[in-house]
Parts: C-alpha cells; structure tokens; sequence
C-alpha cells in the first residue's frame, strides 16, 4: 500500500469511533429531555437542533467504517500479488527462449533488453518494477519474434499473445488496486470529517448545558464529555474539569457543637444545588466549568434553629471555606 501524504486530517477526539457515537447519541438524547432550559437560554436551541444533530449522526455512522473501507483494498492486493506471480512465471519462460534463441555471449545483453534488471525488484512485489519487467518483454517480443520462433528458441505462436493476456490482466487490476486505495482514503477522510463535525457540535452544546445545570450535578454530568466517556469505558466517568472550585466547610451550633444534617443550598437563578452536612458537620460542594466570576446564594437550614444566608462568589480554581453557626430557633411565647 502507499503512502498516505500528511496532510490529510486528524481526528479532533481523542477516544473511540464508536465511543463518540454512544456518548453523541447520549448527549442528543440528554438534551432532548432538558430542551426547554436549552431553549430559555439561546433561541438557537430548539427541537429541530437536536433533530438534525442525531441525523448528523446517524449519516457518520453510515459511512463504511474502517474494516469496510479496507476489505476491497485488501482483496485487490491479494489478486494483484498472484498475477504478479503469473507475470514473473511468463518472463522466465521468455528468459527461457532468449538463452536458446541467441548465441550464448548475447544472451546477458539480451535478457537485460528484455527487462531482467527489473526482475528483482519485481520479485518483491513492486508494481512499477512489474509493469517495467512486462513492458519490456513485450517490446522484446515484437522486436524479436522471428529470433524468438526460430528452431533453436522454439517459441510458439500462442506465447505472445498468452504474455499480453497476463500483462494486460496484471495492468488493469494494478489500476483497480490504485483506484481502490484512493477510493479508501477518500472514504476515510469523509468518514473522519463527518465524526469530527458531529464532535464539534456535541461539544459546543456540552459546554452549554454544563453553564446551564451547573447547580444540578446529576444533570450537569451528562453533558460532560469526560465523564460519559468514562461510564460507557468502564473508568467510572470520575474525570473532573479543570476549572472548577468547591465551597466547603462546618456548620455548628452556638456552642460550637457541630451540627449533622443541615441543608445547605447554594443557587441563583441559574439553578440550585443542595447538600446534607455529615456526622461531623462537614460538607462540600464543587462547581465545575467556571469561566467567569459567579455570584450566588447560600442558605442554610435546620429544624429548630434559624436559618443563614450570605452571598458568595465562585471563582474558578480557588475553593473557599464557608463556616456557618447557627441560633436555635426561639419557640413562640
């Protein structure tokens, strides 16, 4: 096979063929469920969008994969190998009729004009080399013929014509070959090019979604391509994006007593998300893909006691600790 030159395209992906059709199909599928938050967000996130997102898909995924791509490729070259066997046989039959047809101190010169300096390299299943070696005994033949048929070479009348067939057949398969390889490089450059605009659209509307349910990480997560791509590899999907920060902290009564199971919730008008403080008062909550500044509300809250709340600003890399103490709620009189 030749070749391929190096400046044909790359993939923009770095996972699976198939492992971006399962996490495209799934994330087309995620926002066909959240459409109406997309669409609150950006006019340009209607149904239609998802509709002709998953046809993308489908189209890429329609193309000939590779092993389709390489099957007639492969079939050629195993034709091609044989009848450039049946080339090499013909030739030395002709070497054959050279030695006997010419006086012994030509039969060098001889079988060199016919092509013999190819014949190595032709052995090797070089095609240039056999179409030179073909070539060449061919012209020998029709320059020669009355030598070739005398008594001494013995050629028969037939061997012309059968060394034609066998170089004319080699020929037309060695152009088929090509034409296949370039039909494969072809087919695997739209291939590439249609999974890379499905890429490129999934990821752009990933990015979204993951600005849009920032404060629903169940949500969130499934227009993370990291963490899709780690569930369907088996990983666990536990990649986390590197722009983001946690607030995390201790709740506590005013005694200084910690308190478990106290709702803490932080949100704007984006969206909330709400934790439970653990046996020792300790919670956490991360925020992934922060790319500006983001303001928001914290509350806090107990049965019994009087809840807190204090503006906070997420920035993206730094975490930051917020402690809360709470009053016991005074009963009613």
């Amino acid at each position: 096979m030749g070749t391929l030159t190096s400046d044909r395209p790359e993939a923009d992906y770095s996972c699976t063929q198939q492992e971006l059709y399962t996490i495209a199909e799934n994330g087309w599928t995620s926002y066909g469920e959240h459409q109406l938050v997309f669409a609150g967000k950006r006019a340009i996130y209607t149904v239609q969008k998802g509709t002709d997102a998953l046809t993308a898909l489908g189209s890429a995924v329609a193309l000939p994969d590779e092993a389709a791509r390489e099957a007639l490729h492969v079939v050629l070259r195993i034709e091609l190998v044989a009848l450039a066997g049946e080339c090499r046989i013909m030739w030395e039959e002709l070497d054959s009729i050279i030695r006997d047809s010419f006086p012994e101190n030509q039969y060098e010169v001889r079988r060199n004009e016919a092509g013999h300096e190819s014949y190595a390299a032709a052995s090797n299943e070089n095609w240039p080399a056999t179409k030179a070696l073909m070539k060449q005994g061919a012209d020998f033949i029709v320059l020669h013929g009355a030598a070739l048929s005398s008594s001494e070479g013995g050629m028969l009348a037939s061997f012309p014509t059968d060394f034609g067939n066998v170089r004319s057949a080699f020929l037309a398969k060695n152009l088929e070959f090509v034409q296949a390889e370039e039909l494969t490089r072809t087919l695997t450059d739209a291939k590439l090019a249609a999974n890379n605009a499905v890429y490129k659209t999934l990821m752009k509307m990933f990015a979204d979604g993951r600005k849009y349910f920032r404060f629903q990480p169940s949500i969130r997560y499934q227009f993370t391509f990291e963490r899709v791509l780690g569930m369907i590899s088996g990983t666990g999907g536990s990649v986390e994006p590197s722009s983001g920060m946690k607030f995390w902290g201790v709740v506590t009564d005013m005694n200084g007593l910690v308190l478990p199971g106290v709702t803490i919730r932080l949100g704007n008008a984006e969206g909330f998300i709400e934790v439970v403080t653990e046996a020792n008062g300790g919670y956490s909550i991360p925020i992934d893909d922060i790319d500006a500044p983001l303001s928001a509300t914290m509350t806090v809250s107990k049965l019994g006691f009087m809840p807190s709340t204090r503006p906070v600003t997420a920035v993206a890399n730094v975490n930051q600790e917020q402690n809360f103490q709470l009053s016991p709620m005074i009963p009613m009189p």
